[in-house]
């Protein structure tokens, strides 16, 4: 049981470091004159807040020892259908004439892509560790 723990522990913080390189690019180019910059800024700003605060919950229930397998995988089969609704908005979104649209729709994009390939590689680890 020792072996889960450790390879959560590890995906997590590898997770985390990218929330953070998330949140400073983004940040970074919020300040761009160009509209489409600075609306990918937004998302990737925007979305590395919000993985990194579910990550942090995701250490704490890891240091309490609350970690159930069949609750993660089941949370990452069910994204799954969450991430493709996402994918599909950037798409639409993507193809818009307006810049800040169209980087907000990369935006979508990236993030829903990076959280697919995400989920797959903890879904791999994690079954790896049983």
């Amino acid at each position: 049981m020792k072996k889960h723990y450790e390879t959560f522990r590890k995906i997590v913080h590898s997770v985390l470091i990218f929330s953070c390189i998330s949140i400073i690019t983004g940040a970074m180019l919020i300040i761009s004159t160009n509209l489409f910059w600075k609306a990918f800024g937004i998302q990737l700003t925007f979305w590395g807040l919000i993985i990194f605060i579910l990550t942090v919950f995701d250490i704490n229930e890891i240091q309490k020892n609350k970690i159930n397998l069949d609750n993660i995988w089941n949370n990452i089969i069910n994204n799954y259908s969450v991430y493709i609704s996402f994918l599909l908005v950037g798409l639409v979104l993507s193809l818009s004439s307006d810049d800040s649209v169209r980087g907000t729709g990369f935006g979508f994009l990236y993030y829903s892509i990076m959280l697919i390939l995400f989920n797959t590689y903890i879904y791999q680890k994690s079954v790896e560790a049983i």
